[in-house]
């Protein structure tokens, strides 16, 4: 579980904090702290406290599957300004709009390399902590490390029949089968004894009135 520190108000937290500091200095009549027992008593009531506005004011984040560990303030900061000078030179295309679209992408690729880097170096930090993650790291080193990313597969489906199309084939039957399935039978049993209406008869002339009124 994690905390948007990001969303929180400052002013209401301070506003919270102040609030908790005065009941908690009338609570206990303002001690002395004297002796380390008081001290310890005093700091334990903070932090109760101080995790109790975190609490309240602070909201928990929703992380999306999307998101990437990455990825810091920074990042977000550079690529809206990317975005902002993208829409400039699409407004107006002017040799400085397309100079300023150019510097901005180049720090928001900059920023992104570098949290890029950053992030892989506390990944190898947390990494080597572990005995376990030692070997991960090993294992990654071996097996992934300077190659190419693999391409994304098509995983398993159901074939609609009780089973599971795992090759190519397979699965481009059973996508047709869900997705294209054959048009139902048409009940023809009633053409001999149907009964048409008479045909409208419309004359065939056109007349100069028609040809005004449809231009």
């Amino acid at each position: 579980m994690r905390r948007a520190w990001k969303k929180i108000e400052d002013e209401t937290v301070k506003e919270d904090i102040r609030k908790g500091l005065g009941a908690l200095n009338r609570a206990l009549g303002r001690p002395a702290l004297i002796v380390p027992t008081d001290v310890d008593q005093y700091t334990g009531k903070l932090i109760t406290g101080l995790l109790e506005i975190i609490e309240i004011t602070v909201p928990i984040t929703r992380p999306s599957l999307e998101a990437k560990s990455y990825w810091n303030h920074s990042c977000t900061k550079t690529t809206k300004e990317a975005r902002a000078r993208l829409k400039e030179y699409h407004r107006g295309r002017s040799a400085y709009t397309e100079e300023a679209l150019k510097e901005a992408e180049y720090v928001k690729v900059r920023t992104i390399r570098k949290a890029k880097a950053l992030a892989f170096r506390e990944g190898v930090h947390k990494a080597s902590l572990k005995p376990t993650g030692v070997w991960r790291l090993a294992r990654w080193g071996r097996q992934k490390s300077g190659k190419p990313k693999e391409l994304p597969q098509f995983p398993a489906i159901r074939d609609g029949m009780g089973g599971k199309a795992t090759d190519f084939d397979g699965k481009v039957r059973a996508l047709r089968r869900t997705l294209f399935p054959p048009p139902p039978q048409a009940d023809l049993g009633d053409i001999a004894t149907a009964r048409y209406p008479a045909p409208i008869e419309l004359p065939h002339v056109v007349t100069a009135r028609e040809v005004s009124k449809a231009i």
